[in-house]
């Protein structure tokens, strides 16, 4: 559910970010996946750093999120 993801995220006090290890895949002229490692810090971050990764689709000329995940 986007809206209670979003309204999660408005409850932290996050100050900084760092985002490492990106790794791109291409998998050919419309898609691509995308992994990193992001840490979040702050008075009351949520739990980090986390693992992510994400699959993107080029549609309609633009690109969007077809997939997402992250672990701790």
């Amino acid at each position: 559910n986007k809206a209670a993801i979003l309204k999660a995220y408005t409850e932290y006090d996050i100050t900084d970010y760092e985002v490492a290890d990106v790794k791109v895949i291409l998998l050919g002229k419309e898609a691509a996946v995308l992994s990193y490692k992001l840490t979040l810090k702050g008075k009351s971050a949520p739990p980090s750093p986390v693992y992510a990764t994400s699959v993107w689709a080029r549609r309609d000329n633009r690109w969007v999120v077809v997939l997402h995940q992250q672990t701790r």
